[in-house]
């Protein structure tokens, strides 16, 4: 056993002699994270017949306080005694790294082995700490079942070790991991990148290569696809498992979620994502809302400004629905709140009308103008109200009136009613977003007899004498 440990140590050096030879040539290229982060990691993984037993040592870390976030199945948490200082800022209960200078704290637990007759996915089995982010990523697993097989991270596996009672593999890459995949059965390494590593077989090189392009140029971290036989497929963080190859498919996912993971994307705002991407990639991509508001951006923004968005897209770290809508905002000189507000199929993409709006020569507060294909759509609640109507709704109609006047839209067929009065539509004035009623500016200028004047600064909505309707019917 002795000579097995001692082995396993040389190789454990051999590999991080290479790890740093191959990445210090790449430092700073991988990711624009960097400036976040708040520590490095390096995991080891050690798989026993009774389950997986783990070190975990946090490096680089500041002198305030970090909590941590135990994985759900963790048993017998505990501090790592790896040298002198390596608890000296952990807690009685290890629930916290307390503050201090010691720059490296380490802690071990073990998780219970999946039973599986030939697949094992772990999710999320490696411990976090709450208020950090995390840099790099070293992780070593080292197999004394003889189990054979493969395993698999979304990390870059950068070399394996087998020997007659022990397998070693070592994976590296930016940010952190939270998935670890055995299958009994061995996969060929079919490309391997930067950004990519495909297991299996069914892709093309020429196939991997566009895939490899297309993560590169939205600077997205390393991602891993294993193709294989009755593989159930599974797709989260930066691990993509398929029994087959869908081209088309793939790239739209490996894009997704290598944006999402590039920039800390919550999940739920793929909209967001697939946007940047589109922006990123400099062509239409994702679900047909979102290709359409790209095309919209494009629109709307001349070259100059789409190479300054790209530019600010490329200087960010985290990126959410307000700070995209910000970034083309600044470009374009509009605003937009589309992203912030969007549901992936509700509505188009739209920009603001940034003037001031004034109504009845006074300023109007919380009024959105919306300028979306060509036309100007008011909030309606908020205009209404400023001009001394109560607006609200059913599922059968649209209700705006006040003291003298009473207007009713039908929801469900082309007209309107006016003080008993019924007028035909030729279409409707309304359009519902963000989960309420806009006006169109003709409709509403006409039906309401309101006069709205504009000049460079701002909008201004007053009211006029008479109110007609569009045909008497």
């Amino acid at each position: 056993m002795k000579t097995i440990m001692r082995t396993l140590v040389l190789l454990v050096l051999i590999n991080a002699v290479l790890l740093y030879m191959h990445y210090s040539q790449m430092e700073g290229a991988t990711g624009k994270g960097s400036e976040t982060a708040k520590y490095d990691q390096e995991i080891e993984v050690t798989q026993r017949n009774d389950g997986l037993y783990i070190r975990q040592h946090f490096k680089g870390l500041e002198n305030g306080r970090y909590e941590i976030v135990w994985p759900e199945l963790s048993e017998n948490e505990a501090c790592y005694i790896k040298d002198k200082s390596s608890c000296t800022r952990m807690n009685d209960s290890v629930t916290a790294i307390l503050e201090g200078d010691a720059a490296e704290q380490s802690i071990s637990y073990q998780i219970p082995i999946k039973s599986s007759d030939s697949t094992i996915l772990y999710e999320n089995i490696f411990a976090k700490l709450r208020n950090g982010t995390v840099g790099t990523t070293m992780l070593h697993v080292t197999d004394e079942t003889n189990s054979g097989g493969v395993w698999i991270s979304e990390l870059d596996r950068i070399g394996t070790k087998k020997l007659n009672r022990i397998e070693y593999t070592m994976f590296y890459g930016m940010g952190k991991t939270d998935l670890l995949y055995w299958q009994n059965k061995e996969l060929p390494e079919a490309y391997r990148s930067e950004q990519i590593s495909i297991f299996g077989k069914g892709i093309h090189k020429e196939q991997a290569a566009r895939l490899e392009g297309l993560l590169k140029k939205v600077d997205a971290p390393h991602m891993t696809v294993v193709v294989g036989t009755n593989q159930k497929p599974f797709m989260k963080g930066r691990l993509v498992l398929t029994d087959q190859v869908d081209t088309e498919l793939l790239e739209t996912r490996l894009i997704q979620y290598g944006v999402m993971a590039r920039y800390g994307i919550a999940s739920s705002e793929r909209m967001t994502a697939n946007i940047a991407a589109s922006l990123l990639i400099g062509e239409p991509f994702g679900n047909g809302t979102a290709k359409k508001a790209y095309e919209k951006i494009t629109e709307k923004l001349s070259s100059t400004q789409l190479e300054q968005l790209n530019k600010k897209l490329g200087s960010t770290s985290k990126l959410d629905p307000q700070t995209l809508d910000q970034l083309i905002g600044e470009v374009s000189g509009l605003k937009t709140t589309f992203l912030e507000h969007a549901a992936d199929e509700q509505y188009g993409f739209y920009f603001e009308d940034p003037r001031e709006l004034k109504v009845k020569g006074e300023k109007a507060e919380g009024v959105s103008v919306l300028l979306e294909d060509g036309q100007v759509f008011y909030s309606g609640k908020e205009l209404f109200r400023q001009l001394g109507y109560t607006l609200e709704s059913n599922q059968q109609s649209i209700y705006i009136t006040n003291e003298t006047d009473k207007f009713r839209f039908s929801l469900r067929d082309p007209f309107y009613v006016f003080n008993e009065r019924k007028y035909s539509l030729r279409t409707k004035p309304y359009k519902k977003m963000n989960g309420a009623y806009y006006f169109e500016e003709d409709a509403i200028k006409r039906i309401f007899s309101l006069k709205i004047q504009k000049t460079d600064e701002a909008i201004d909505v007053s009211s006029a004498e008479g109110k007609e309707g569009e045909t008497d019917k």
